[in-house]
Order: structure tokens, then sequence, then C-alpha cells
């Protein structure tokens, strides 16, 4: 009885493997090779045999088949494991390169700000405002995008903390108030603006 359960679970093992395989992309295609493994071993047909030699009374090839089984699952299942690492690191890999992604993206935000401020101070009360303006479009777009990758990569990693997000709305406020006091002749006020959105 016990071994015709195991055979029920190996064949649901064996569908569990297949639609793993074809839903999760694993390095190598490891997880698609292992359920093809699986399937060649044929481990339900085994184990449905070691059934019906426990039941014919041929104990001695039904330990014969249930010990080359349990060498065969504990072997896959060592090889799964392996499969559920090399996983997590690439998904690790990916998650830090989008981290190291966004802080270089804001970075540069950060500096273009500071461009922006420094020109607009210095220009006083007659700023460019075509120039400055093209910049700010150009930057404010690109905080927008760059709150959606942070909005996408927060719900991956804690490592992103809440405020990160609050902060770069605060920030680009300060730039749609840079762009209207450009407009308005301001570049005093529009480059204190832009320094507090670089901040």
């Amino acid at each position: 009885e016990r071994q015709t359960v195991q055979t029920r679970e190996a064949d649901h093992l064996t569908s569990a493997l297949k639609e793993a395989a074809q839903s999760i992309d694993t390095p190598d295609d490891r997880l698609q090779d292992l359920a093809q493994a699986y399937q060649d071993a044929q481990i339900s047909q085994r184990s449905e045999q070691s059934t019906r030699d426990m039941k014919a009374g041929q104990r001695k090839r039904a330990n014969e088949g249930t010990e080359q089984l349990a060498q065969d699952l504990e072997q896959m299942a060592d090889d799964l494991a392996g499969i559920r690492d090399a996983y997590r690191q690439v998904q690790k890999d990916e998650l830090l390169e989008q981290l190291a992604g966004i802080f270089r993206d804001a970075l540069n935000l950060s500096r273009s700000q500071e461009a922006t401020s420094t020109e607009a101070e210095q220009q006083g009360n007659r700023p460019d405002q075509e120039q400055l303006g093209r910049r700010q479009t150009r930057d404010l777009n690109a905080a927008s995008r760059l709150a959606q990758r942070i909005q996408e990569t927060s719900s991956q990693s804690f490592l992103i903390p809440p405020q990160a997000g609050a902060g770069l709305q605060n920030a680009m406020k300060q730039m749609q108030n840079t762009m209207g006091n450009l407009q308005r002749g301001l570049g005093s006020q529009a480059g204190k603006n832009a320094r507090e959105a670089m901040a």
C-alpha cells in the first residue's frame, strides 16, 4: 500500500517537474534536463513494478528495485538542490545589476540637476529657457522611468527602503517647479529648486 502511494506521488512529481521546466528558466536549461532525466529513468513505472513484485511475493526483487529507486531519487534530489542554488544565484546577480543601474541613473540625474542649478543661478533673471528647459524635461522623464524601476525592484528586495520612492517623488516635484520658474524667467529660484531636486 505504501509503495502504491509512492507510485502516485512519483506520477505527480513527473507532472510537477514538466510544469516547472516549462515555466522557470534555469541556467543552461538544467531543470529541463532533470525533468527529462526523471522521465527517462521511468521512476513511476519502476515503482509500480516494485508494487507488483511485493504482491507476488518477490521480496528480493522488490527490495533491489526499491533500493535502486531510492538511490536514483536521492541523486535527483541533490541535482535539484544544485539547480535551485544556481537559480538563486542568477536571481541575486540580476537584482544586484538592477540596483547598480538604479544607483548609477540616480547619480546621473543628481549631477544633471546640479548643472541645471549652477547655470540657472549664474544666468539670474535671463536664464536660457530653451536649453535648460530641454534638459529639465529630459531629466523629469528619466526620473519618472527611474521611479517605476524602483517600485518594481522594491517588490523583489528589501534593500530598497520605502523612503527612496518618496524622495524621488519629491525630487520630481522640485524639477517641475524648476521648469515653471525657468518659464517665468526666475533663474535664481529655478536654481534653488534644481538644487533641492539634486539633494
